[in-house]
């Protein structure tokens, strides 16, 4: 992410269907008073805040309502009691936060830190809600943006520092970042937080790749994560990764969100389980599978034989829908139920991204990669 045009381009990604941002700018922004604003903070730090036109926790200027998921919960880990003390005795702590950025770690940080379930990441929300252009937002896609960066990084991370000295480290990469670009903080934000996620996926494919067995996800569990209907921000594969909403229910049917310049309204593409069984009963009978899915090449029948014209003559004879198998490949990548790579094919030898089938429980690889993104 080194010029202003990438950097807006990420700031354009951030995941706003899960982290309101017009709730962001009214009350951290602006730093309008609100008698619940750090439990409402927290529950948008957490994913657990949502528009709901019955909702009664928020109304934002654009009349839209909030309510809390069910995951706000005392027996969660979002660190509900922490962030309602907070509220609760949010005079007292506003005194105790440094209004310039302090070179040694603020007591206040470190008293909020030690609370149970609580921890760094969330007790630096606390101050970056107060002062957010002296404490950047930052968590593991932040900070693993910061070092992608970095010359001497072997690895990227999966988890940020809970180092103090790393975040001051982090806070100068930040600053300077700002200084060179002439662009306000929170677009920073929203770009650097959009591109470390990218860059987990990344991460999730390696581990991924070479597993043969997933957990087994409590049904309890499962049922508890599908009751919110939240959706998942991710990214398609290759070079020009473009951003996505999934989810999937009780029934093992996914669904994929996307959004179009020329259309008003989101096109979401839902695949029933049946669906991704004659999928993967298809990919099985294969070897390497292109992604195949030209809009113009589905509907003259000149497309070669993979994954879309597969999905368009078998499935459903729609464009869209059926492109939308950029996205579904980008699951099922991640997820470990299909191995990636790019290649040459058909007649005149183009390189494409093709796809290959993976002896695994697509079932159980499907439902632990959504629990382990509900996780982060």
């Amino acid at each position: 992410m080194n010029s202003l045009i990438e950097i807006l381009e990420w700031a354009d990604n951030f995941d706003g269907d899960k982290y309101s941002i017009q709730v962001y700018e009214e009350l951290v922004t602006e730093g309008r008073k609100h008698p619940s604003k750090f439990e409402i903070m927290g529950a948008w730090k957490t994913g657990c805040l949502k528009p709901n036109k019955d909702g009664k926790e928020y109304i934002d200027d654009n009349g839209t309502s909030y309510s809390f998921t069910n995951r706000w919960d005392d027996h969660t880990p979002v660190g509900k009691t922490t962030w309602l003390y907070i509220n609760k005795n949010a005079d007292n702590i506003l005194q105790q936060i440094p209004e310039r950025f302090p070179s040694n770690k603020p007591d206040i940080l470190t008293k909020l830190q030690e609370r149970t379930s609580f921890g760094f990441i969330w007790g630096l929300f606390t101050l970056h809600c107060i002062y957010p252009k002296e404490y950047p937002l930052y968590d593991q896609h932040v900070y693993r943006a910061f070092k992608n960066e970095q010359l001497d990084c072997k690895s990227l991370p999966q988890s940020a520092s809970n180092n103090w000295k790393d975040y001051v480290a982090y806070k100068k990469f930040f600053d300077a970042k700002l200084a060179k670009y002439e662009i306000d903080y929170w677009i920073l934000d929203r770009a650097l937080w959009s591109y470390g996620k990218w860059l987990k996926q990344g991460i999730v494919i390696a581990k991924n790749k070479y597993r043969s067995e997933f957990q087994t996800v409590p049904k309890e569990k499962f049922l508890e994560f599908i009751k919110d209907e939240n959706w998942k921000q991710e990214y398609t594969l290759g070079s020009q990764a473009k951003p996505f909403l999934s989810k999937i229910n009780e029934s093992l049917n996914l669904h994929i969100r996307r959004q179009f310049k020329n259309k008003p309204n989101d096109v979401i593409s839902k695949f029933s389980s049946e669906d991704l069984n004659a999928i993967q009963s298809y990919m099985k009978d294969q070897n390497w599978i292109p992604l195949a899915n030209s809009i113009s090449k589905m509907k003259n029948g000149s497309e070669i034989p993979g994954l879309g014209s597969f999905v368009y003559n078998n499935i459903r004879g729609n464009t869209t829908f059926a492109q939308s198998t950029s996205q579904l490949a980008a699951i099922f990548v991640t997820a470990g139920i299909w191995e990636f790579d790019i290649k040459r094919v058909g007649s005149k030898g183009n390189k494409r991204m093709v796809f290959k089938f993976r002896d695994i429980d697509w079932k159980e690889a499907l439902i632990d990669y959504y629990i382990e993104m509900d996780e982060e």
